[in-house]
C-alpha cells in the first residue's frame, strides 16, 4: 500500500486524499506568502476525480515542475498517473 489513499470522508459524500505517513489530509495553503496560512483541505466528488489529481501530483513531482512533500520518494506501488 502506498502513501496515498484516496478515501471517502466519513458522514460526507466526498473523496480526499489521506498522506499515511503524515498521518493527515492532503491540503493548499490559502496564502502561499502568509507567515501560517490556513491549510484548507481538497476534496472531491469522485474517486476518479480525486485519483487522477493525486496522478497529476506524482508525474508534476517526479519531472521537479513543483516542489514534492518532503520526504516524498517515487515508489512502484504508487501509480504515476490516475
Amino acid at each position: 500500500m502506498g502513501r496515498y489513499l484516496v478515501v471517502k470522508m466519513q458522514g460526507r459524500s466526498r473523496y480526499v486524499i489521506f498522506d499515511r505517513d503524515l498521518f493527515g489530509y492532503c491540503t493548499l495553503p490559502d496564502d502561499t506568502n502568509a507567515e501560517c496560512p490556513n491549510l484548507l483541505p481538497l476534496d472531491w466528488k469522485s474517486r476518479a476525480a480525486a485519483q487522477a489529481w493525486l496522478g497529476r501530483c506524482y508525474l508534476m513531482w517526479e519531472a521537479g515542475s513543483v516542489p514534492a512533500p518532503r520526504g516524498w520518494k517515487p515508489s512502484p506501488h504508487e501509480p504515476l498517473a490516475g
